[in-house]
């Protein structure tokens, strides 16, 4: 299997040090199969094309828009730098591209195909729920988790539990990593999908969540 951290970042620099993605995206990366994944979760606070992205600090504002919003949990800027920004889908829908040049948000194939190469059979991944076996203990690090809930990061994707805005709540902060992909679901369901990793399993949890929720971005090679 190839699991291999990638020299350069995304913006072609030198500096590999940086822990998180910022508005001059500077990463590390690293190489799961074909993919090419960020190793942190997204913190730019502007769209591709230089317009702000709205930082909102209202609960209920955040429960109703259908504009593109971010968040830190618990609106506490004190947690960005471990654990990036939490977004709602329509940050990750607007033609202004949210992700650096050359990026992308993934979609819900293109995470079952890292799911896929990490071991878990194709029927699996395209269930809803926990699914896998320890694919989501690979991804996840080797500290930071509550509960006894640290992975084994063999992968180099190094998760972080940064939580999510829920359902007019912050919570998960320690024991969930809630990532959002770029695939809206299916008719009659008003949401897109996303994974969950959690500190009591070892699995991959696969649902369709509310556009308005705040979740972690990962971004995936173009």
């Amino acid at each position: 299997m190839v699991f291999q951290a990638c020299d350069q970042d995304p913006a072609g620099s030198d500096d590999t040090d940086t822990d998180t993605v910022t508005d001059d995206p500077v990463a590390e990366t690293v190489q799961i199969g074909d993919q090419i994944w960020m190793t942190a979760n997204l913190e730019v606070t502007r769209y591709r094309n230089g317009d702000l992205i709205s930082n909102f600090t209202d609960r209920a504002r955040l429960d109703t828009t259908t504009a593109g919003a971010y968040t830190a949990f618990n609106m506490a800027d004190s947690n960005v730098a471990t654990y990036g920004y939490l977004y709602n889908w329509h940050a990750i829908n607007d033609s202004r591209n949210i992700a650096p040049e050359g990026w992308h948000v993934p979609t819900d194939e293109e995470w079952q195909t890292l799911e896929i190469f990490l071991g878990m059979s194709p029927s699996d991944a395209d269930s809803l729920r926990w699914r896998g076996s320890d694919e989501g203990h690979r991804l996840k690090l080797k500290a930071g988790w509550d509960g006894n809930g640290n992975g084994s990061n063999e992968t180099g994707f190094s998760a972080v539990p940064g939580g999510a805005y829920f359902r007019g709540a912050y919570g998960g902060l320690g024991t969930a990593a809630l990532f959002w992909t770029a695939t809206e679901a299916d008719s009659g369901f008003s949401g897109a999908f996303a994974r969950v990793l959690a500190s009591n399993n070892p699995d991959i949890f696969r649902y369709r969540y509310s556009l308005q929720d705040g979740f972690s971005i990962r971004c995936i090679k173009d």
